[in-house]
């Protein structure tokens, strides 16, 4: 059940934290909300607000150079592939013509002063500009974009899960309540007082 809600190796940090905020926003906001609470006491919910990095790129040299990014961003693309906030230590190797992070080498070619598009990632392109008295350039780059969540999907995938219901109460709601957040806090809470009791 926990797997439907929030599947495992989807998405990246930021965004499987942003799927689990709105659930438990869902939860907060539900008739089932004191039941909620009362069954985890030590919450931090509404004493801490997760707060996302600012939507688009951010960077910053480490090096004396002044590196100029130009990023292309395809939201939907990244989105799809659970892309919600990346972060890349680059190292521009000027004289080779190799942009490199990670365990990844790109090449790029550089036409009056500007690179060619690098494809950081599906849906993610940059292009250079800097001056190439260093050979070496490091920066520190970020890329984020807003969580959305897609609601339908996650309803369409609960109602396959075979679920067991403990608490005839929640099933009640998930089954004739006419509100579909009140029938997904019902599936919310019964998913976690079952992973509580080991079901």
């Amino acid at each position: 059940m926990l797997d439907a809600l929030v599947p495992p190796g989807i998405g990246d940090t930021l965004y499987r934290f942003r799927q689990a905020d709105e659930l438990i926003g869902v939860l907060s906001r539900s008739s089932l909300r004191s039941r909620f609470l009362a069954w985890d006491v030590s919450n931090t919910y509404e004493k801490a607000v997760l707060v996302p990095p600012p939507p688009g790129e951010t960077y910053r040299e480490t090096t004396a150079g002044t590196v100029t990014i130009f990023t292309q961003a395809i939201e939907n693309d990244l989105a799809a592939e659970g892309i919600s906030h990346k972060t890349l230590s680059i190292t521009i190797n000027t004289v080779a013509e190799e942009l490199s992070f990670d365990t990844t080498v790109l090449p790029y070619t550089m036409t009056n002063g500007l690179s060619s598009h690098i494809v950081l990632c599906p849906g993610l392109t940059i292009r250079l500009r800097f001056p190439t008295m260093l050979s070496t350039h490091q920066v520190i780059y970020e890329y984020a974009l807003r969580v959305n969540m897609d609601w339908e999907s996650l309803l369409n995938r609960i109602e396959k899960v075979d679920t067991a219901w403990g608490d005839t109460d929640l099933r009640e709601i998930w089954s004739t309540h006419c509100l579909w957040t009140e029938r997904l806090a019902a599936y919310l809470l019964n998913a976690l007082e079952a992973s509580e009791h080991g079901k």
